[in-house]
């Protein structure tokens, strides 16, 4: 993943779930969105659970690293 911190490029390996979970909510879907998907077909409430903490994670540290600038309500 690249983005911009002011005028330094930056750069980021990340998995392919990450990176994945990056271009969807880049494109549009929302944090259910990503919950959904990465909980998978037919879930139960724990790998509900599961995949919300690890969207929630995602989601923090793309914060924190300051690869997002704003949110939409």
């Amino acid at each position: 993943i690249v983005w911009r911190e002011g005028e330094r490029p930056t750069f980021a390996l990340v998995g392919a779930e990450d990176a994945n979970a990056f271009a969807s909510m880049q494109g549009g879907a929302t944090y259910g969105d990503l919950v959904g998907t990465l909980a998978g077909e037919s879930p139960d409430e724990a790998a509900v659970q599961d995949a919300a903490q690890r969207a929630g994670a995602m989601l923090g540290g793309w914060l924190s690293e300051g690869m997002i600038v704003g949110l939409n309500p």
